[in-house]
């Protein structure tokens, strides 16, 4: 690796008003605050320089998250917590920055990397409340629910979110009880057929009286963690849906699509406008070779090599995927 450049991956959640922040307008907000954070990122060359600067999977309108990555390169011998804390203070309220990792020299954009993502969809609080099934209008004043084309239902159709084993019923039958979920999806020049059980990697319902298994979702949201805190979660607050989806440039299943057909086959016609979307973990695929060259690729895979023959040795099976944050840094595998 230089001395005088580090590639770093840096890890950061979305909430709050910064979920209505779409992609474009997040990547020149932290344009401006790398600069105000003082980080010595690096430019590329040319008659219009620019930041060396990447995402790895754009988050949707509206979406929050907790597991959000961009790579920056930076002309400076060493990257570290002081450097973090920098660029935290320099964020607005609803973007906070959880963590980085160094990079190897030859390491490959994190874009390229991405293969599957964690979603958690659950019933926004103010549609679980005594009296929300009365009436309360599916759309918002922009039309949403039109536009995601899920009717115009009143509060009424969220009931199987409000019984956990209800709930847990219709995902057994969505999901396990089929051999393939067909869907038909319309684009601006035609309709294509997809298998959505090929892009739906996991699907359960996830009971919120039960501590542990919301534990185990390693929740950083404050929003969300407040709605899921036993002060504010009353009794029979029902469930919420966990997805992991295929994610990347190559093959993609957005949350909204999944969770459309899945309100299809349980006969439910309901907006989105009911439902916050928010992204737990974006990974990579376990056996990927992060980075380039010849040279680097060989001693990777003979990393790689070495960790699965760990694996092996102690009766545990090798994972498929493995988080960004953890993937291809300079003591991963």
């Amino acid at each position: 690796m230089s001395g005088k450049h580090l590639n770093v991956r840096i890890q950061f959640q979305k909430y709050g008003p910064m979920k209505f922040v779409g992609h474009l307008d997040i990547m020149r907000y932290f344009q401006k605050a790398i600069r105000r954070a003082g980080i010595a990122i690096a430019y590329s060359e040319g008659y219009s320089p620019h930041q060396l600067m990447s995402f790895a999977a754009p988050l949707g309108v509206g979406l929050t998250s907790d597991g959000e990555y961009f790579d920056i390169r930076v002309n400076a011998p060493s990257f570290g917590e002081e450097e973090r804390k920098r660029l935290d203070n320099a964020m607005a309220n609803g973007i906070s920055i959880l963590g980085f990792q160094v990079l190897p020299e030859m390491t490959k954009p994190s874009m390229s990397l991405v293969a599957a993502a964690d979603y958690l969809i659950y019933v926004k609080p103010e549609y679980l409340e005594p009296g929300a099934a009365a009436g309360l209008p599916c759309q918002d004043s922009q039309g949403f629910g039109r536009a995601a084309g899920l009717g115009q239902e009143t509060a009424g159709d969220i009931s199987i979110f409000r019984d956990s084993r209800l709930l847990q019923e219709k995902v057994q039958a969505f999901y396990h009880g089929q051999e393939s979920i067909p869907y038909a999806k319309q684009t601006k020049k035609n309709t294509m057929e997809l298998d959505l059980k090929q892009l739906i990697y996991q699907m359960k319902a996830i009971d919120l009286k039960d501590a542990a298994a919301k534990e185990s979702l390693s929740i950083k949201n404050p929003e969300l963690l407040a709605i899921l805190s036993e002060e504010s979660a009353p009794a029979g607050k029902g469930g919420m849906l966990f997805l992991r989806l295929c994610t990347g440039s190559s093959s993609n299943l957005k949350p909204e699509l999944a969770l459309e057909a899945f309100f299809d086959f349980c006969g439910i016609s309901c907006s989105l406008f009911h439902f916050q979307i928010h992204r737990l973990e974006v990974y990579a695929k376990a056996e990927e070779i992060p980075v380039k060259g010849e040279r680097e690729r060989k001693e990777y895979m003979e990393r790689l090599k070495e960790r699965k023959e760990a694996y092996a040795k102690e009766g545990r099976p090798f994972p498929e995927f493995v988080p960004l944050g953890e993937f291809g840094g300079m003591g991963c595998l």
